[in-house]
């Protein structure tokens, strides 16, 4: 993990969504998360590898930017899908600094 601090919004090429996504995502958004738990977990995932680049730390406000991007038009809060990360592992969270990094691999 490095000592930077991302505090931008990072946009970055998105990977091809799995055919089983497409009903969640669609031209870099989120439409919305799926009901079935496991179903969910393969979108935070693909969200995960899409917003936020691997050994790079951001600040809450930065995270929420990257999420509001993902979720505009959608039926998703950011706030939501942020805590839906963190609690999937997918994004890990520093609870003194408030700041966040993508799961390891």
């Amino acid at each position: 993990m490095s000592a930077h601090v991302w505090v931008g919004v990072m946009y970055r090429t998105q990977p091809p969504v799995p055919h089983e996504l497409r009903g969640f995502l669609q031209d870099g958004r989120l439409l919305r998360l799926p009901a079935k738990y496991g179903k969910q977990l393969l979108v935070l995932d693909y969200l995960a590898r899409a917003a936020f680049e691997p050994d790079r730390i951001y600040d809450e406000p930065a995270v929420n930017d990257i999420l509001r991007g993902w979720c505009e038009r959608g039926q998703t809060d950011h706030a939501a899908v942020r805590r839906a990360l963190v609690e999937a592992a997918q994004l890990r969270r520093d609870p003194v600094q408030g700041w966040y990094w993508r799961a390891e691999d």
